[in-house]
Order: C-alpha cells, then structure tokens, then sequence
C-alpha cells in the first residue's frame, strides 16, 4: 500500500484572490511508482474534452477554462469532483 500526493496552486489577482493552494492523497495497492491513476479513472475522466463521453474533463485549468466560452466547463468538472468528495 503506497500514497499518491499532488498539490497544485494558482494566484489569478483579483478574479480569483490572491493565492489558492489544492492538495489530494491518494491510497494505492502496491508501490506508488506502477499505479495509473489515469488509466484507473479512464471511465470517468478524461485530459481532452469530450463533451458527448459523458466524462468529466480533468486537466489544467488553463486547458479546461476558455475565456472566449465562459466558464460552463470548468464549472462543470468543479461541481462533478465536488460531488464526488460529498460537498454540496
């Protein structure tokens, strides 16, 4: 059993606030180098869009938001992760 951690950040001035740091673990089977955490959520997840795959698209948020298209996609796979770790 082995642990998975990533962490990421973004300062967006005054859009968004100053700083916002996010931090996830994840438990794995076995040694934390062989896990594909990708290939583990390919049924939900995907790192393209693919509106019509029903997956939530999961990637940068700089690929996943386009200003020029609001912010409907990146809102969505906010809200689906969200609801996924039980917050309202």
């Amino acid at each position: 059993m082995g642990l998975i951690t990533g962490m990421d950040e973004a300062g967006y001035g005054p859009n968004l606030g100053p700083l916002v740091v996010a931090v996830t673990v994840w438990e794995v089977p076995g040694d934390p180098h062989d896990a594909d955490l990708w290939e583990a959520f390919a049924p939900a997840v995907c790192r393209q869009a693919e509106p019509a795959s029903g997956r939530v698209h999961i990637a940068d948020s700089k690929e996943v938001h386009q200003a020029s298209k609001g912010l409907s996609a990146l809102e969505r796979s906010a809200q689906a992760v969200l609801a996924l770790a039980g917050t309202p």
